[in-house]
């Protein structure tokens, strides 16, 4: 009896204390800095095309161009800028 309770002991002693957890940890992510120290881009109306926008008449003077740049995002929202560079 009294090797039975050795074994078992042995046993008990060479399983570990604690499991391992079931979960992974989570990546760190990297903060991004925010841009604003930047100042506005001049944008052509070849950049706008091939941004995937469509140049239009500005329907009210917010633009002295006349033109606005309108795009909609990955979102479906409609965004549109002012044309103030020529080609």
């Amino acid at each position: 009896m009294k090797a039975i309770a050795i074994a078992l002991f042995a046993l008990v002693m060479l399983v570990p204390a604690t499991a391992a957890p079931l979960t992974r940890p989570l990546p760190q992510s990297k903060t991004m800095p925010l841009a604003t120290d930047i100042a506005p881009v001049p944008l052509t109306e070849s950049e706008c095309t091939n941004l995937g926008g469509n140049v239009r008449s500005a329907t009210a003077k917010e633009c002295t161009s006349g033109k606005v740049c309108r795009r909609a995002d990955a979102e479906g929202v409609v965004r549109s800028v002012c044309i103030n560079a020529v080609n």
